[in-house]
């Protein structure tokens, strides 16, 4: 399934160079805030019969540099799941949390007017921890912590519904396959 992801995103980042370029809905000196949601894959994390308990949220943040359409930023991200075991009288509660911290660069492909469509990468740190907790009172009780760098490959686009707010969906491999949510252009 990355597998997978990783060659469309990096075909579909391919395609959207060759599109022709008319800087007016990104350009130097923007400054923009996403706000998303993640509607698909919610629990990339976790396995099936968990239950999300907040879901993907991201807060991203881009700034139009000198350079042609390249944007630099960061962002953070937030999810967590739980697991509800119960077998012939013991009980067991699981509950995961998963964060992404990193840095973002982007290119944008296409700009018009109302309509934005980027690529890019991210760079951070995905920090994962779990706890458990035994209603049975047999004393299984834990609590665990990893860490490891997190890469991302993205494809986005926006549409400005106005000179500062726009709708906004990103494709990629972060805390939510995809993600969709509100742009605020400053």
């Amino acid at each position: 399934m990355k597998k997978t992801a990783t060659f469309f995103l990096i075909g579909a980042f391919l395609l959207f160079a060759y599109l022709p370029t008319k800087a007016q809905s990104f350009k130097s000196g923007d400054n923009i805030f996403n706000l998303g949601v993640g509607v698909v894959g919610g629990d990339l994390y976790a396995g099936g019969g968990y239950s999300t308990s907040v879901p993907p949220i991201s807060l991203s943040y881009e700034h139009g540099m000198n350079i042609h359409n390249f944007g630099l930023g960061a962002i953070i991200a937030f999810s967590s799941s739980a697991y509800n075991y119960n077998y012939y009288g013991y009980s067991f509660s699981y509950h995961y949390s998963y964060k992404i911290i990193g840095l973002r660069a982007a290119y944008h492909f296409y700009t018009q007017e109302h309509f934005d469509i980027y690529g890019g990468l991210i760079l951070g740190y995905d920090i994962v921890s779990a706890t458990s907790s035994d209603y049975t009172g047999n004393g299984y009780n834990y609590t665990v912590a990893g860490s490891s760098l997190a890469f991302d490959i993205f494809v986005g686009a926006r549409y400005y519904f106005s000179d500062h707010v726009g709708a906004m969906a990103e494709l990629g491999y972060g805390i939510s396959i995809l993600n969709i949510g509100l742009a605020f252009k400053l």
